[in-house]
């Protein structure tokens, strides 16, 4: 079964509560970052989160096995929430 998140660090990674963005900043991407820090950290938002995308997954599909198909995404984990969710954005 695929892992929604891998709470193990590795050697080198931030984590990613402790990253700071200027509030100030009148780019997008910032606010789109902390939202994003926001719904990773807050436990009950990433739940109701992923399961609002489990139920956009299509049926027949095995989520412990992935999805064959000969596209470039095949094996890659598209089906997986975490991954529906950034490509989403």
């Amino acid at each position: 079964m695929r892992k929604l998140i891998d709470i193990q660090m590795k050697f080198g990674e931030v984590d990613i509560s402790k990253i700071e963005f200027d509030p100030r900043s009148r780019d997008e991407i910032p606010k789109l970052l902390m939202g994003l820090q926001e719904i990773y950290c807050n436990r009950k938002v990433r739940d109701k989160v992923f399961a609002v995308l489990r139920d956009l997954i299509p049926e027949g599909i095995d989520q412990n096995n992935g999805r064959k198909g000969d596209g470039p995404l095949e094996n890659s984990g598209f089906r997986h929430p975490t991954a529906m969710l950034q490509l989403g954005l």
